[in-house]
């Protein structure tokens, strides 16, 4: 791909001079308005002439006072190890306060790495600030912030990169954040309305469970009662309890501990993508359930 040098305004008005290997200016004036800069002049560079000055293709040069800091930083994007598909995983209601953050970050005119730079060190969960970091690194590096923010597949879903995709190049990435920041406050929202019937319904099941041990010792009661004509000296109360006791060993823990593991592996393959996918196809065969996650999915895609 061709060599361009461009010089470009951030938010605060500072110059900013550069290059970048683009297939043509459009990309390339995309690229920095995701970055948080306004691109000024865009011109092809030779890439023979003062080699020694120019930055290597895809990064962005950036005022000496904003190097010093990167440099004491850390470690860049690709030595903190962010890979495709990370497993890192965060609460809506901390993906909603980031998202808030951002947004008004981004609103008062900061640049998108010192934006994320900012956040990242506020937020109080420690695999957000994470995330937030290893965004911050590859925006420095010269990547693009959705890019950077597919690698995180389990923290932000695909309506999250498209949203934010379109607000980079259609110039209007704090409303964006604002958006989300909305989005997952509503579904953190439902989801704690929820949890109550939820745990009313795992507390009946698990009670089901329970009253199988009471119900083996009442038939065995009864059973003893009615042999105690033919076997005097049997006591139904301690057949009973044996009984209960054998229940609630061999029968009712197991399957406690078989329907509660299941719920946890449940919750943990649930930010999967691959699983989402198929769950949410499976919700919207399922009667009654189907009408209200249609209705959900059309109003998050809207």
């Amino acid at each position: 791909m061709p060599l361009f040098r461009y010089e470009a305004l951030d938010r605060t008005g500072k110059k900013v001079v550069g290059a970048m290997d683009v297939a043509d200016e459009q990309t390339l004036s995309s690229r920095l308005s995701g970055m948080g800069y306004r691109p000024v002049t865009v011109i092809p560079a030779q890439r023979v002439l003062r080699p020694a000055v120019l930055p290597q293709a895809g990064q962005v040069t950036v005022p000496r006072s904003q190097v010093a800091a990167q440099q004491a930083s850390g470690p860049s994007w690709t030595q903190q190890g962010a890979g495709a598909g990370s497993r890192l995983t965060v609460s809506e209601r901390t993906l909603a306060r980031t998202c808030h953050q951002l947004h008004i970050a981004l609103k008062a005119g900061m640049p998108v790495y010192q934006a994320v730079s900012t956040v990242a060190n506020q937020v109080p969960e420690a695999t957000m600030r994470r995330v937030l970091a290893e965004l911050a690194a590859g925006i420095r590096d010269g990547h693009v912030l959705s890019g950077l923010m597919a690698r995180y597949p389990r923290v932000f879903t695909p309506g999250d990169l498209g949203m934010i995709r379109a607000a980079e190049m259609a110039g209007f990435l704090p409303e964006a954040f604002g958006t989300l920041a909305a989005q997952h406050e509503q579904d953190d929202n439902t989801q704690r309305r929820l949890a109550i019937w939820q745990w009313f319904f795992h507390i009946n099941v698990g009670s089901f469970f329970l009253f199988i041990p009471a119900a083996l010792c009442v038939k065995t009661m009864i059973s003893a009662l009615a042999s105690s004509g033919t076997a005097p000296g049997a006591d139904p109360v301690a057949e009973g309890l044996r009984t209960a006791g054998w229940g609630l060993l061999w029968i009712s823990l197991p399957l406690l501990l078989v329907y509660f593991g299941a719920l946890f592996v449940f919750g943990k393959v649930r930010r999967n993508p691959g699983f989402a996918y198929g769950w949410h196809r499976f919700l919207l065969r399922v009667p009654v359930v189907n009408r209200i996650n249609y209705l959900r999915a059309n109003a998050a895609f809207a």
